[in-house]
């Protein structure tokens, strides 16, 4: 982020520039807070806290979706696991059973495929959609000039 230029002074309740390489998303309270804390959340208190602050003045969502998207990755990988053995039971019953448990056999795979694109699309759109924050937030710290 760029310092404000020395003949203009920030505004009150306004950063004034110091910053350090964490995207503010990423770094708890909003710009302009009155305690000026600009810590990442490290701690389960610290967790807690922004969970429990009322005026969303911390983003949790961005440190938490990492450990989001690996448990759906697992959930995605247990669906998967159950749809193949749906298939084999489907498969081992023979019959018109058995022509459905080959076709279930062969789209399990690429229903996988689609569950876990599906879920790093949604993954990437929650950080794609913080990102843009912090470029908004960037843009309107960084002034005209």
């Amino acid at each position: 982020m760029s310092q404000p230029p020395p003949d203009e002074p920030p505004e009150d309740g306004e950063p004034d520039g110091r910053d350090d390489a964490t995207p503010w998303s990423l770094r708890g309270p909003v710009p302009g807070d009155p305690f000026g804390e600009t810590s990442q959340l490290g701690t389960f208190r610290d967790y807690v806290d922004a969970l429990l602050d009322r005026g969303f003045n911390r983003f949790v969502t961005p440190q938490l979706v990492p450990f989001v998207y690996g448990l759906g990755l697992i959930l995605a990988g247990l669906a998967t696991l159950a749809m193949l053995a749906g298939s084999i039971t489907l498969l081992s019953q023979g019959g018109a059973h058995g022509f459905f448990g080959i076709l279930a056999l062969i789209a399990t795979p690429f229903a996988a495929v689609v569950l876990f694109l599906l879920l790093r699309i949604a993954t990437e759109l929650l950080f794609v959609a913080f990102r843009i924050v912090d470029d908004l937030h960037t843009i309107r710290h960084r002034g005209t000039a």
